[in-house]
């Protein structure tokens, strides 16, 4: 089964991601007013939704999800889209022998709690490990073949595609 999906600056899919590089699409930009109030809003590639997580349909609970890296929020619902894309209904995956191979990288959102003085507990600590950023996938959509987290910085995507195809 092969099947992909992603989440862009500007782009809910890979579809409308790969039509604004067609049409040479500047996706870098300032965030919305209301997702960073301050007047000297930084510029950067955002990504539209990522308040919008369906805690309940991946058995999580607000709290936790509420302390959880946005980067395991997407990666969940990006694994959905990928078994949609490969054209499998998540029942004809549980319990086969699938691998999941995760590039991640960089770790904003743990220091983002710390500055806000949001104290560390249980699931701050789960919810910001990269370890557990695949293994959450593999155990909530009982896949049971290899399971990594890959992080090599900037080649983290490529490392776990070559993974992948070993």
């Amino acid at each position: 089964m092969i099947g992909m999906a992603g989440v862009f600056p500007g782009s809910p899919d890979l579809d409308t991601f790969w039509r604004h590089l067609a049409a040479g699409a500047d996706l870098i930009g300032q965030p919305a007013p209301e997702r960073w109030p301050d007047a000297d809003r930084p510029w950067g590639g955002f990504i539209d939704g990522i308040d919008r997580f369906d805690a309940r349909a991946f058995d999580i609970s607000p709290r936790e999800a509420e302390l959880m890296d946005p980067q395991q929020r997407l990666f969940l619902q990006a694994v959905w889209h990928a078994f949609e894309d490969a054209g499998y209904r998540r029942e004809e995956v549980a319990g086969t022998r699938t691998g999941l191979f995760a590039g991640v990288a960089a770790a904003d959102y743990a220091s983002l709690l710390a500055a806000a003085g949001v104290a560390v507990e249980a699931y701050s600590s789960t919810g910001n490990a990269h370890s557990v950023l695949a293994n959450r996938a593999s155990y909530h959509f009982d896949l049971r073949g290899p399971s990594e987290a890959i992080d090599t910085a900037c080649s983290s995507s490529l490392v776990a595609i070559h993974r992948a195809l070993e």
